[in-house]
């Protein structure tokens, strides 16, 4: 996270319940959203390798459930291209272009992985959440190409 979230906590006198993590890659802020007085963490992740990851380290764990989805503007199945060399944190609904230019030792697979999509409404998660973390990249405009 960038911004440690405990100094966002004190800054603002939040208090956190629950946490909804889209586009979670690993759930490498666990411990800090725990810390963080979370009872409950909703990680969303829609990329099968990282989504394998979260069900070895979280898939047993009762607070926390695993989505595997990318949210958008609409419900349907899109290709993901999906980074070779950063352990898939440069995934994309958005076929690489600038991200290419500006970072060129990030590679692509040649092949997109295909992955559900679906809107925020359509996802039951529970009440108990209270904050929101987005961690995702090139999803609107992608789903707009694909209305076309």
């Amino acid at each position: 996270m960038l911004i440690p979230l405990q100094s966002i906590i004190t800054r603002y006198s939040i208090q956190i319940a629950g946490v909804l993590h889209v586009g979670a890659h690993f759930g490498q802020e666990y411990d800090e959203y725990i810390n963080c007085g979370a009872s409950e963490v909703i990680f969303i992740e829609p990329c099968e390798n990282a989504f394998a990851n979260l069900k070895q380290k979280f898939g047993s764990m009762p607070n926390v459930s695993l989505i595997n989805v990318a949210l958008g503007d609409i419900n349907g199945r899109f290709p993901m291209y999906s980074d070779t060399t950063n352990q898939d944190q440069s995934n994309s609904l958005l076929k690489p272009k600038i991200h290419l230019e500006q970072y060129p030792e990030v590679m692509f697979g040649c092949e997109p992985e295909t992955v559900e999509v679906k809107k925020l409404s359509s996802i039951d998660f529970s009440k108990n959440v209270n904050l929101l973390v987005m961690d995702t990249q090139g999803v609107t405009e992608r789903i707009k190409t694909a209305r076309i």
